[in-house]
Parts: structure tokens; sequence; C-alpha cells
């Protein structure tokens, strides 16, 4: 089973990993210039963008530099995207609808939560006897996925499932967005390598972001952020994880 690490404090908004994912998936590119402010079925990933005040650590002066507190109001990133929860609700609503068996929502190998887009028929997807119209989405607690009204089926993001495996350069390839990272901000790899990742990470972030916590929740989600501040900062619930 693989997981994702999102350390906030190394994004720089650059949205290589916009590109790769649209690159990778074969989507189509946005049609404006207007900047994204949501995901779409053409669009999985996404780097929103908050300001709020953030609490750091700095040194000042010489002989020896003393260490101080400051707040400072700072740009924050954050990448936006399905979280592949372990319980997912978007997988027990399809197989709700549709019936055990036949759900076009299944977890992969890789932990990740994929469509089958030939099961998946949005236009007659009910659960009886409520009505509940498109419920992968009304029980999915990030209102994902998103109807292609092209295609007429839903879309998400997928893990890159069918990229995790193989090898380029000797070694396992990850994500199309980790890849094209070029600060390190996205980690991915099994879960045991991205846990010990993330609180190695957060014990150096710490060192100068002293309200930087772990977002995502623990034991249930796939992807994992760490933040440099409280949730709130990043228009995130406060019920989104831990410390």
């Amino acid at each position: 089973m693989y997981m994702m690490l999102v350390d906030t404090s190394r994004c720089i908004s650059c949205r290589a990993c916009q590109v790769a994912c649209k690159m990778w998936h074969a989507l189509p590119p946005e049609e404006n210039d207007e900047p994204r402010t949501d995901l779409t079925s053409t669009t999985f990933t996404l780097v929103k963008e908050t300001e709020g005040e953030v609490k750091r650590k700095l040194k000042k002066g010489t002989l020896p530099p003393v260490s101080v507190e400051e707040n400072k109001m700072m740009r924050l990133f954050f990448k936006d995207q399905c979280r592949h929860c372990v319980a997912a609700r978007c997988r027990l609503a399809c197989r709700d609808a549709l019936g055990k068996g036949n759900e076009a929502i299944v977890r992969e190998r890789t932990g990740a939560i994929v469509i089958d887009k030939t099961k998946c028929v949005p236009a007659t997807c009910v659960i009886k006897p409520w009505g509940t119209k498109y419920p992968c989405v009304e029980r999915c607690p990030y209102h994902l996925p998103r109807l292609d009204p092209v295609s007429n089926v839903m879309r998400k993001c997928d893990f890159c499932y069918d990229r995790i495996g193989e090898i380029k350069d000797g070694s396992p390839r990850t994500t199309a967005c980790a890849d094209a990272c070029p600060t390190g901000a996205i980690f991915f790899g099994t879960v045991n390598k991205v846990t010990a990742e993330a609180k190695a990470r957060l014990i150096k972030v710490r060192k100068r972001y002293p309200d930087a916590r772990l977002g995502g929740y623990v034991n249930s989600t796939r992807v994992r952020w760490i933040l440099v501040g409280a949730h709130a900062l990043y228009g995130l619930p406060t019920n989104i994880g831990g410390k």
C-alpha cells in the first residue's frame, strides 16, 4: 500500500504537479487564463493559495545569535486532491447503488481508489428508496469525484496507479506530480516510508514554524500534509487531522 505526503513548507506554487497530472492523464488544458479555484473533472489536483499570519522562529544577532519568534503574513499553498480514504465513502456509496460486485469505484492493489469508466453510469446511479443522485459525491466529505460532461462518467485523481511499480532509471516510479515537483514537496512511497518521512520532516519544519502540524485524518487517508500553521489558515476544517 502507498501514501503521499505534501510538505506545504516546501511548496512554491509552481504548479508543475498540475501540468504533469494533466499530461499523464491526457487531460485538456484550462479553457481560459482565469485561475482555477476548485477541482474539476479535468483538474485532478490543484494548488490553492491563501494568506495568513504564521508564527515562525528566527535567529537574530551574533555571538551567539538569539532565537526569537514572530508572526508574519505569508502566502500559503495547499495541494488539493482526492484523499484516497482507507474506508472510502464514495466506494461504499457506489456499492450501495450498483450492488456488491458491480460497483464502479474500487480499491486498486496500491491502495488507490479508482473509478472503472466501463461501469460508471451517473445518469442511472441512484440509491433507493431515498433517490439520492450521484451518491459517491454526496457521501464524500470533500465532494469528489466530479462529473465529466463529455464522457458522462465520474473522474478524479487515481494516484497514478498505472505508473506505480514500473521501473524508471532503475528506480520504482512514483506519481506524475511527485516526479515533477522541483522542491521535493511531494513525497510518495509505501505507508511505512511516508509515515517515517512525515515524522522526520515535521521535526525539522517545527524548528522554523513552531505551530506546524500534520493534516489529513490519521490512519484514514492516504494523503497527508505538513502544514506550517493551523488548518484554518489554509481554509481547511479544523477536524481534518491530528497534531
